[in-house]
């Protein structure tokens, strides 16, 4: 039997995927290995939730942290001519 992907999770999985996209663009710095770093904390605490689903603030906590990563990377872009 084929496991489904809740909307919240596969939600989650797009966003750490354009992040990992994004960064790789980016020369390499501190700061970039820095926000990489967090980006793969946050797999994991997404991969975790296929056995144990979060509680909403928990979701909640994590897509936030997750758009402020994107923000901060959209930030270098622009700073780099990159956007």
């Amino acid at each position: 039997m084929a496991r489904t992907t809740s909307r919240p999770i596969a939600v989650v999985q797009d966003s750490i995927d354009v992040l990992r996209r994004r960064l790789s663009t980016l020369p390499p710095s501190p700061h970039v290995s820095e926000l990489l770093a967090t980006t793969e904390e946050h797999q994991r605490e997404a991969e975790r939730w296929s056995t144990s689903p979060p509680a909403r603030d928990e979701s909640e906590r994590l897509m936030t942290a997750l758009l402020q990563l994107h923000i901060e990377v959209a930030t270098i872009e622009r700073r780099l001519g990159n956007s």
